[in-house]
């Protein structure tokens, strides 16, 4: 009976020692797949990040070129608006 008690003891212990393997593998590749997918998602914030802001600044381009144009037109026809908005001649 002593010999049966011993073979089960290591049984277990070997059946512990392989369910925690196992379980460490299964954890470290949950653990690396969360990981990689928090990367995608902060590189793909990033770049949506990036795309506002090329888009803020090309509208702020955008509407600088507009105004200046509107001025050049201005200017052009003999008007020029000063700081205060009044037309100096």
């Amino acid at each position: 009976m002593a010999k049966a008690d011993g073979k089960m003891k290591r049984f277990f212990i070997g059946a512990l020692i392989w369910l925690g393997l196992l379980s460490y593998i299964a954890l470290y590749w949950y653990a690396a797949a969360e990981h990689k997918q928090a990367r995608r998602e902060l590189v793909d914030l990033k770049a949506r990040q990036r795309l506002v802001q090329e888009r803020r600044d090309n509208a702020a381009r955008w509407e600088r070129e507009m105004k200046e144009q509107r001025l050049l037109r201005q200017y052009n026809r003999g008007r020029v608006i000063g700081a205060d908005g009044r037309t100096l001649n």
